[in-house]
């Protein structure tokens, strides 16, 4: 049973065709009953009829309404539109098809800003409410879904309102009416998009209207008066009238090649055959099938000419969306409550990125990448290490050069001069041993600088804790003889037997090779290795040693302090004693710089990352080495360079007898 809310569809659109035709070819029963049931439409679009179930016999030659609904759909997809108002009439036509429309739309990403339906029988405050809301939306496409003339109330506010910023989507129902293609309404509707029925013209019917005349129509023709009568707005003499005054009265000779109505002026060039022509397909096409079925004939095929599809170039594109796209480097973060075309761009996370417009998500790069300052891509990590080829760098290693080159320029002086009072008054085969250990320190701070390598990283902190402690120790073992050789003075001494150089070496012997064991079971316990760190620095690679066990680094760091301790006291203790023998108080100054740059390197050492740690450590180095050379040569080169009348035994024995009374 048809449901009775479709019952008026068929009629008056529907052409019911029931033809008697039992006596024509030797019909079958079959055959009569199938043309007694057939239904072709020309006018019915509502997209239920489709349904082959409940409708079984109906055909149709307009398009339904799901048809142009996709149509529309896909017209807004094309145009870049994702933010859109929908209107629809509130009866079977506007309520499917905006379903529908709103179906498609949705599959297509598109979001509507609001729906509102009216109709006939809407109050004037609720389309007044209508024409607001349209108006104050952000969306600057609106579709109405709606028949001729239902819409005319709302477009009317709409005018009124002075709405001249939105494309208006039209369906056939309205788009081509009369009414709204008037000058009144070119205002707002200038620039609207809208589907309408194919325009053929019908061969012949044209003419056969133009030659319409009231004396050569047919008996049974009994709307041509009528017709005549509104078309050129006279009246028929035989027909009674109130009264005659001004009646413009009709001769039958009157030309229909212009006449004007109520809505719309007409004129021979103006006819509009879109809905005759689809009556005319309905009637031949069952012609046609009746023609073939009494006949018998064999089908032939029928090649149709499809209309070439033409890219079609947008005259006027507003920007109808919700919110604008999100940039890449962002992605799209929905808001509550809100259509999925409503977002906000939200910039991507450290680490993150994204290429693409309207990302929904961001990416994280690959372990060794990164993302670029906008973060659209993802580019190779920066790899920090202390190069030789920064200005740090070069600064830091020409300063170990040029030391270790002014350390082995003191030696050579020492060398030359070795005969002189001075140099041998301070122990000539202890000072070459300084001299030495100190050039090595000099040239060791270099290990430190540049790409970590394998054999730098394993015995770069080795070779600088040995080399440094033998440094240390022939400090130590220098204030030990100064010490040593003011006793041995004294009369009754028996210091005298500790004067050779078994002393200096046993001690220097026994520091180094405590150090030297420290830094050797540290190696084969667990020796330091090239270390690419990831986590120490957002979006670089510290490349560096990994020193594996710290606290052996401590130890190696703490006994060469410990050292400079005891040498310091023991330098401190004999800066009193006579000049000519004493040199402790240049050691004890050297020390006190020496232990005030390693107890400062503690906490520079702890606070930094990457190369400036290493920078902290060459540093402390250089500087600790440096007071060492400064503080017990640099004297001793000055009186041998520039004072050479000061480097005699007779002026050293008098400092020292004058000291001493």
């Amino acid at each position: 049973m048809i449901p009775s809310t479709q019952q008026p569809l068929f009629s008056p659109y529907t052409h019911v065709i029931t033809l008697g035709l039992e006596k024509e070819a030797g019909c079958s029963p079959f055959f009569i009953f199938f043309f007694f049931s057939l239904k072709i439409s020309s006018t019915a679009t509502v997209a239920s009829l489709s349904n082959r179930l409940l409708y079984p016999s109906f055909f149709r030659t307009s398009a339904s309404d799901s048809k142009q609904a996709r149509a529309l759909a896909a017209l807004v997809a094309y145009m870049g539109w994702n933010w859109v108002g929908l209107l629809s009439l509130n009866e079977d036509y506007g309520i499917v098809g905006s379903e529908v429309l709103k179906e498609e739309l949705q599959k297509l990403g598109v979001c509507l800003a609001y729906h509102e339906s009216f109709g006939f029988a809407t109050s004037l405050n609720k389309l007044n409410n209508i024409a607001d809301l349209v108006v104050q939306s952000s969306a600057k496409v609106v579709i109405i879904f709606s028949r001729d003339p239902s819409i005319h109330p709302l477009m009317a506010l709409l005018l009124e309102k002075d709405n001249t910023e939105r494309i208006w989507l039209g369906t056939e129902g309205w788009s081509t009416s009369p009414y709204l293609a008037s000058k009144t309404f070119s205002k707002i509707l200038m620039g609207t998009l809208a589907l309408c029925l194919h325009e053929m013209e019908i061969p012949g019917l044209k003419e056969y209207l133009l030659a319409l005349r009231p004396s050569t129509s047919l008996p049974q023709d009994i709307f041509i008066e009528i017709f005549w009568e509104i078309v050129h707005s006279c009246r028929w003499p035989n027909k009674i009238s109130d009264t005659d005054n001004g009646t413009v009265w009709c001769t039958g000779e009157e030309k229909l090649t212009r006449f004007k109505s109520v809505e719309y002026e007409f004129n021979e060039f103006d006819f509009d055959f879109r809905i005759h022509y689809l009556v005319y397909n309905a009637v031949y096409a069952v012609a046609y099938a009746l023609h073939e079925l009494i006949f018998y004939s064999s089908s032939h095929d029928h090649i149709g000419k499809c209309c070439i599809k033409k890219r079609v170039v947008p005259w006027k594109i507003p920007r109808s969306v919700c919110s604008e796209s999100c940039s890449p480097g962002f992605r799209k973060a929905f808001q509550i409550g809100q259509p999925m075309c409503c977002f906000d761009c939200v910039p991507c996370s450290e680490g993150e990125f994204s290429d693409q417009i309207d990302s929904r998500n961001c990416f994280s790069c690959q372990e060794e990448m990164w993302p670029n300052t906008n973060k659209t891509k993802c580019i190779p990590k920066v790899i920090e290490f202390l190069s030789y080829w920064e200005p740090l760098g070069i600064t830091l290693t020409a300063t170990s050069v040029i030391c270790s080159l002014i350390t082995v320029s003191i030696l050579c002086v020492f060398i030359k001069y070795k005969e002189t009072a001075i140099v041998k008054a301070n122990n000539r085969d202890l000072t070459y041993l300084l001299l030495i250990s100190l050039s090595l320190s000099f040239l060791c701070s270099i290990l430190f600088i540049g790409e970590p390598q394998t054999l730098t990283c394993r015995f770069r902190q080795g070779a600088f804790g040995v080399i440094f402690v033998l440094s240390v120790s022939c400090v130590l073992a220098k204030t030990i003889m100064v010490v040593i050789a003011f006793r041995a003075t004294k009369p009754g001494s028996n210091m005298r037997t500790w004067m050779g150089p078994k002393v200096p070496a046993s001690a220097i012997s026994l520091c180094t090779s405590i150090q030297f064991f420290i830094c050797i079971y540290w190696i084969l316990q667990c020796s330091p290795f090239p270390e690419r760190n990831m986590k120490i620095q957002t979006g670089v690679i510290i490349f560096q040693c990994n020193e594996c066990l710290d606290t052996l680094l401590w130890c190696m760091l703490g006994y060469m302090a410990f050292l400079a301790c005891v040498s310091f006291l023991m330098a401190f203790l004999a800066r009193k004693l006579p000049d000519s023998f004493n040199e402790a108080k240049w050691i004890t100054f050297s020390m006190l710089i020496f232990l005030s740059v390693w107890i400062s390197f503690v906490p520079a050492y702890l606070s930094t990352q990457g190369k400036f740690m290493v920078a902290v450590e060459v540093f402390g180095i250089l500087s600790s080495s440096a007071g060492i050379v400064g503080c017990i040569f640099i004297p001793k080169c000055y009186i041998i360079l520039l004072r050479p009348e000061l480097n005699t035994r007779q002026n050293l024995m008098s400092k020292g007898t004058i000291k001493k009374t």
